[in-house]
């Protein structure tokens, strides 16, 4: 992905190409998921993985959720530009979650931090809720805020996260 991406950055494939081979790449990973043997376990915590709105951007989230349930864990895949509204309503259901998710482009620049606060003061309304965020934009994030964890991307929350997941 990271050659696809410079590739891309130099002109010398375009977004149709870049396009293509995301697509083939999320059909391998939805097929793999497809044939888990994955075993219901209730009494987990779920991790919700999804994108923030306008980010369409889902491979490395895509490949997340295949990698926790195939260590058995409990991962809900929302998907693409997911309102925190929507999330609200999901953590109302549970007493215990954890979010995930992945911000590549969105949100902008100066609203990595606002949405932070936002997902912090809207969602995360329990010590038991926490966000684990992940991706290019991370390294925007200039707040600390209790129950959000920050990782450079997927390799990285597999890595120093693995035993406790």
């Amino acid at each position: 992905m990271y050659e696809i991406g410079n590739l891309w950055q130099l002109s010398a494939i375009t977004p149709a190409h870049e396009h293509f081979i995301s697509n083939l790449i999320k059909q391998k990973i939805h097929g793999a998921i497809e044939n888990l043997k994955i075993e219901n376990k209730d009494s987990l915590v779920p991790y919700v993985l999804y994108l923030p709105p306008r980010e369409i951007h889902e491979i490395g989230l895509l490949y997340l959720h295949y990698e926790l349930l195939e260590m058995g864990y409990k991962s809900i895949y929302l998907g693409q530009s997911v309102p925190l509204s929507n999330l609200k309503d999901l953590a109302a259901i549970y007493d215990e979650i954890n979010f995930v998710t992945y911000l590549t482009v969105e949100p902008s620049d100066m609203e990595v931090d606002a949405y932070l606060e936002d997902m912090k003061h809207l969602v995360l309304l329990k010590p038991e809720y926490k966000l684990y965020v992940m991706g290019a934009k991370v390294k925007e994030c200039t707040n600390s805020l209790s129950g959000v964890h920050i990782y450079k991307g997927v390799e990285d929350f597999l890595n120093n996260y693995r035993d406790n997941v």
